[in-house]
C-alpha cells in the first residue's frame, strides 16, 4: 500500500492497536507518545511514523517482542546511541 492516499492512516491506526495490545496507552497531550505497564515496570514507548523508541527500567521490560504483536511486522532492534 505504500503511496497509496491512505497509507499513514492505516499505519498509525495498524501500530495504535499492536501498541494498545502490549497494554500501552497515547498520551493526553501526545497521541505519539504512549505510556503503560509491562512485568509490573513502568514504559514510556513513542511512535514517530515508522520509528520507535521505547524507555523502560531494563532490557528484558523493553523488549517489544513480548507483547502479541502482529506476525507480519518484523521489529528490528537496536542499542541507543551516544
Amino acid at each position: 500500500m505504500q503511496g497509496h492516499p491512505e497509507s499513514p492512516r492505516l499505519w498509525e491506526k495498524h501500530a495504535d492497536a499492536i501498541l494498545r495490545e502490549c497494554g500501552l496507552v497515547p498520551t493526553v497531550h501526545e497521541p505519539c507518545l504512549y505510556s503503560g505497564v509491562i512485568n509490573g515496570q513502568r514504559v514510556i514507548f513513542k511512535r514517530q511514523v515508522d520509528d520507535f523508541a521505547v524507555a523502560a527500567p531494563n532490557e528484558h521490560t523493553a523488549n517489544i517482542s513480548q507483547c502479541p504483536v502482529d506476525p507480519m511486522v518484523a521489529w528490528e532492534t537496536k542499542e541507543g546511541e551516544e
